[in-house]
């Protein structure tokens, strides 16, 4: 069994912004009779002006996953799983390749859902992460806990580790916690990084590696540690950037990076 490090990267299909509607202030029961008071209703009215937030737009990203190992291709990620549900199987073309699409707006560009648009099973239309079989819940320095990167359904934003549908169980029950938004995107560089939630609501630097002989992505927050349990050589790291039209996978040394680049 062996494994390489890679870079991900992918491109921009899709970047036009849509408008989010602002939200509707309904009045508390029993409000309006407080706003039958003049003086009340001229607080109330400066302070609904003071709570007003403009709108943002959000803009929409689709990409294909294209993977290097240095200046060897290996391929597009497929929308297929291997026989555990874990993604990590390539193509050489990028027609019919795996898409992902994610939004984000000025004000935030953390803990991001990737779905899979056109992936194995609607019923798990992430691209998220699934505690490894072997693994605890918990990513961080010192450990060997890992993540798979596979199907899943969507886990509420800032969410520690929790039960719910996914690819890898869908193969045999394991009964594995998932998590949806983990992702951090940076317009400005186009970073794209992975970054699990703990069950303390910790968060530390994640690194992503894969696996070819299992034909695996995964996600540990220990690279040294995780690497000293596997045969030499078998999990190198991946780092990656996004590119107009094609995800690129580039090894840049011990770095794990994800770069969108319009």
């Amino acid at each position: 069994m062996r494994f390489w490090i890679i870079a991900i990267w992918t491109g921009l299909v899709l970047g036009r912004p849509t408008v989010r509607g602002s939200r509707l202030i309904n009045p508390a029961p029993g409000l309006q009779a407080e706003l039958e008071d003049t003086s009340y209703a001229a607080t109330a009215r400066t302070s609904l002006i003071s709570d007003h937030h403009p709108r943002t737009s959000q803009t929409q990203v689709t990409c294909n996953v294209l993977v290097k190992q240095d200046s060897t291709t290996l391929g597009y990620v497929s929308p297929v799983w291997n026989r555990y549900g874990e993604y990590g199987t390539f193509q050489a073309s990028s027609s019919g390749a795996l898409q992902v699409q994610f939004s984000y707006d000025d004000s935030s560009q953390n803990r991001l859902d990737l779905t899979a648009i056109n992936g194995p099973s609607n019923t798990f239309p992430m691209f998220g992460g699934i505690v490894g079989y072997s693994s605890g819940d918990d990513l961080g320095p010192g450990s060997f806990d890992y993540i798979y990167l596979g199907g899943t359904a969507s886990t509420p934003v800032g969410s520690p580790p929790v039960n719910g549908p996914n690819s890898f169980d869908a193969q045999k029950d394991y009964n594995r916690k998932i998590e949806s938004a983990i992702w951090k995107y940076t317009p400005s560089t186009g970073q794209l990084i992975p970054q699990w939630v703990n069950t303390n609501s910790a968060m530390f630097p994640n690194y992503v590696l894969y696996g070819a002989g299992d034909k695996v992505l995964v996600v540990t927050g220990d690279k040294a540690v995780f690497q000293s349990k596997v045969p030499a050589g078998a999990y190198p790291e991946v780092v990656g950037n996004l590119l107009d039209q094609v995800v690129i996978v580039i090894l840049t040394g011990w770095r794990q990076t994800l770069t969108c680049v319009p």
